[in-house]
Order: C-alpha cells, then sequence, then structure tokens
C-alpha cells in the first residue's frame, strides 16, 4: 500500500530555507549542515520535500535529504510560476513562495528527485563556467564597441580588451572541447541521435543531455516539456 503523502513547501535561498508543512505551520532553518538537521527532527516517513531548482543552493539540502531517505522533488520555477499566477497570487513572500510550492505538490505530484550521474555533475559545472565566460566575453566587446564608436582607433585600453576577448575565446573553445569528451564518453549514441533531428546541432545537442541529465528522468514528451515549463 502506498504510504500518505505529507507535502513540504521549500523556498531556498543561499544562507535560509523556509518551510510551510502540511498543516500550513512555517518554519524557517539555515541553508546549511545544522539547519538540515534541524529541518530533519519534523520529517516523518511520510514526508515530501519539494523545492525550485534555485541554481546551486538546493542541491545540498535535497542530496541531504536523499542520503537520509526522505521523498524529495526538484521542480521547475517555471511550472510553479504559472501554478501561482492560475491562482491570482502576486505579492511574494517566502512563506507564501512554501506555502505555493506545497499547494503545487499536492496538486501534481512531482516525480521524486535522485541525484544525477558524477558526469552529468562535472558537465554541469564545465556548462555554466562556459556562461560565466561567454557573459564576460559579451560585457568585454559591449566596452570595445563603445570605445570604438569614440572614434578611438588605438590605445593601451584596446589592446587590453582585444587580449582579453582573444583569452575567453581560447578558454570557452577549451572548455566546451572538454565539456563534448565528457558527455560522448558517456552519451555518444544519444549525441548521434539528437543531432539527427533537423536543427539541432553537436553543441544543442550537448547542452539538452546536461540540462536534463540524459533524459534519463522522462518517460514521454509530456514529462520533458513539464521540465522546462513549457
Amino acid at each position: 500500500m502506498n504510504k500518505i503523502k505529507q507535502f513540504f513547501g521549500i523556498d531556498i535561498s543561499k544562507d535560509v530555507f523556509d518551510v510551510v508543512d502540511y498543516a500550513d505551520n512555517h518554519y524557517q532553518f539555515k541553508n546549511d549542515q545544522s539547519g538540515f538537521k534541524e529541518f530533519g527532527k519534523i520529517l516523518t516517513h511520510q514526508s515530501h520535500c519539494v523545492m525550485e531548482v534555485t541554481g546551486s543552493y538546493y542541491q545540498a539540502l535535497a542530496s541531504w535529504l536523499y542520503s537520509k531517505s526522505v521523498d524529495v522533488s526538484v521542480v521547475n520555477p517555471l511550472s510553479v510560476k504559472r501554478f501561482i499566477q492560475m491562482r491570482l497570487k502576486t505579492s511574494k513572500t517566502d512563506k507564501l513562495d512554501a506555502r505555493m510550492i506545497r499547494l503545487y505538490s499536492e496538486s501534481e505530484l512531482p516525480e521524486l528527485w535522485q541525484p544525477p550521474s558524477q558526469y552529468i555533475i562535472e558537465a554541469n559545472e564545465l556548462h555554466k563556467l562556459i556562461v560565466l565566460l561567454l557573459r564576460q566575453r559579451t560585457a568585454l566587446k559591449n566596452k570595445l564597441h563603445g570605445i570604438k564608436s569614440k572614434g578611438i582607433t588605438t590605445s593601451a585600453v584596446l589592446t587590453s580588451l582585444r587580449r582579453q576577448i582573444r583569452n575567453l575565446d581560447d578558454e570557452v573553445t577549451a572548455l566546451e572541447f572538454k565539456l563534448e569528451g565528457v558527455v560522448k564518453n558517456h552519451q555518444a549514441d544519444l549525441i548521434s541521435r539528437l543531432c539527427s533531428i533537423p536543427g539541432i546541432g553537436k553543441r544543442t545537442a550537448i547542452y539538452l543531455i546536461v540540462l536534463t541529465q540524459g533524459f534519463e528522468k522522462f518517460e514521454n514528451s509530456r514529462q520533458l516539456i513539464s521540465y522546462f515549463g513549457l
């Protein structure tokens, strides 16, 4: 017989996480090991904890709950946002967010979360670093364009900017090569199948694999669409 679920909605940030339980009680804990242990004291074998993907803030708590055999789900914030909008909730507080996550969980019954494979963890960190470097490159290119638009064609600033952009280009290329190698070692066939879809190239295929953890958690297209909040 399936156990009766007691959902806990969790709104998590860098330093703390707010919890609203199945009885609408509100708690706040530190987002560290001491806070996890305090939180654990109010959980039972019926507890099902649900939180949003919020950068990397959720990962430590989700992994801790998983290690303690507590049911845990990690959901797309866009899905929760649309759920909130449907209920015309416009004010925003941590307590309200946690409550809406709990209500969303009771309505949608999200799938259980499992820690990603080690290669996905490594690939995801590489991907996030590439994104960060690309943003830095864009900022430098905008700065370079701004200076050139003033009619300046030679200066130490231009030389420095061009050098930094070249360095970032080289670093991004190296990281993308490393990322491709990591994913290919585990999902070469999946990359080939994705690239057979019109409009999807190798880079897009690799990013899709990283962002979906190799599509391992999806049984059908509806689940994939819901995961991306579409």
